[in-house]
């Protein structure tokens, strides 16, 4: 997989500050790296960094803290609230596809390679789904028949074109590949798609914003927890000194990755059974900022 120069190393280590412990959970040591995913954890419902959320954020990092974004977004949507957290943010976007940092000093890129996705679009391009995917150049095209698809999908990426035909539009190893379509259609496409292509990841979702079923086929073996442990390799920083947020399903592997989790008040149950802590507040809330105020900032 293509892979640039080492990002910056970490800030040499201060003495670690320990928190007394707030209503949110126990005592713990001020994290070298803190990672949250982005909807429904770090971003409300208006997709739009709180003032508050990035003085938090910009506090920590003059302490020293480094600081990412993990996301199922496209990177280039990933990377203005990166910007906005500050020049050193390290970005992890496509559920873990691709790695990077705001600066761009340092990437990795993992996909389904071309040939495997043409497979897949050659299969399922003339059936009356809508269809998107990654072009493997950080761009979304998509294939739809319903006029609101756009709508539903827009918090994936701003760089996007419609067409009428995805497979001349396939440039390199691909992120995602995303089918929409009515329930039962979709989890039998993922269930026979599954055992047709064992080396790609196939899920399932119920979307509730469309009402219908999701099938994602994605890099197998890659997932936000696999770029978190490129990034923290290349900034030098062990599991149990990482601080990781989260609320979807796609966020447990980071929760099993050995760091420390937190789960957002708003999680889903399958989040927040593996958490070692959760925040009093939701994603609307602030819950994030306040979890970090609460513990290292305020007291």
């Amino acid at each position: 997989m293509p892979q640039s120069s080492r990002l910056a190393r970490a800030t040499p280590r201060a003495a670690p500050r320990t928190s007394p412990g707030t209503a949110d959970g126990p005592r713990l040591n001020l994290p070298r790296l803190i990672v949250s995913d982005l909807d429904g954890t770090l971003l409300p419902e208006s997709k739009e960094l709180t003032p508050y959320t990035q003085q938090v954020f910009a506090e920590l990092q003059a302490r020293g803290v480094r600081v990412g974004l993990a996301t199922g977004k496209f990177l280039h949507l990933t990377a203005p609230y990166g910007e906005a957290l500050g020049e050193h943010t390290a970005l992890i976007a496509l559920d873990g596809a691709r790695v990077g940092h705001v600066r761009g000093n340092g990437h990795r890129v993992s996909g389904i390679r071309a040939d495997r996705v043409l497979e897949v679009l050659e299969r399922y391009q003339d059936a009356a789904h809508n269809l998107f995917l990654d072009s493997g150049n950080d761009e979304l095209v998509l294939r739809h028949r319903d006029e609101d698809f756009p709508h539903v999908i827009r918090h994936w990426a701003t760089q996007r074109r419609r067409v009428d035909d995805l497979r001349g539009h396939v440039v390199g190893a691909s992120g995602i590949v995303a089918l929409y379509g009515e329930q039962q259609v979709m989890r039998e496409i993922a269930h026979t798609a599954a055992y047709d292509y064992p080396d790609v990841k196939v899920s399932y979702f119920d979307t509730m914003l469309y009402g219908g079923g999701r099938v994602t086929f994605q890099p197998g073996g890659v997932t936000k927890a696999t770029g978190l442990g490129w990034l923290r390799e290349q900034l030098g920083v062990a599991a149990e000194e990482t601080m990781v947020f989260g609320d979807w399903y796609n966020d447990i592997p980071l929760f099993q990755a050995g760091c420390v989790n937190v789960a957002m008040d708003n999680a889903v149950p399958e989040v927040r059974a593996l958490a070692r802590h959760g925040t009093a507040e939701d994603c609307e809330h602030d819950g994030v900022a306040r979890f970090l105020a609460g513990h290292f900032l305020d007291n």
